[in-house]
């Protein structure tokens, strides 16, 4: 097995695995721990969200793949992978954030009525999730990308050839 198609399978399971902890983890967050306001209901199981869980975790993984994150990262730097990361984040966030919260904020709108995002228990939620996202999906990505280095510097998914020759030098 080669190293870049090792670190390509690393990297689709290491996202999956941070994006399924960060739906885990904001489900917790918002109904069984009571972070968000009006939104404690211990009697909601996970469950039932195993649909919604994949289908965002598969629509994060196409974002990822769009803009280009499962390619070969040896050559580039780790700052540039953080940096990439960290765009594709962003603008995944503020998708969702514009496809869920857009309709009833423009609603609001158009009614005169003045509503405050802040204050909004979605927003909370919005913004945990994102916390979620920003500290899982970057460290585990480094951590791919540190185990993958480690492994060929052991010499596993390098190619193995013998120089035949002689060289008066």
């Amino acid at each position: 097995m080669s190293a870049s198609f090792l670190e390509k399978l690393l990297c689709l399971l290491a996202d999956m695995a941070a994006l399924t902890c960060a739906f885990i983890l904001l489900f917790l967050l918002q109904y069984h721990w009571g972070w968000v306001p009006d939104k404690l209901d211990t009697s909601k199981d996970i469950n039932n969200y195993i649909r919604p869980m994949l289908f965002l975790n598969g629509t994060w993984v196409m974002l990822f793949a769009i803009n280009g994150l499962y390619r070969k990262w040896m050559l580039h730097s780790r700052i540039y992978e953080i940096w990439c990361m960290s765009r594709s984040i962003m603008f995944g966030w503020f998708l969702i954030f514009c496809l869920f919260f857009g309709p009833s904020l423009m609603g609001s709108v158009f009614k005169g009525h003045q509503i405050n995002i802040f204050l909004d228990p979605f927003f909370m939620v919005m913004l945990y999730y994102g916390a979620l996202l920003f500290s899982l999906l970057i460290p585990s990505r480094l951590m791919v990308q540190w185990f993958v280095r480690f492994l060929l510097l052991k010499g596993f998914g390098t190619d193995r050839f013998i120089i035949i020759g002689i060289n008066k030098a």
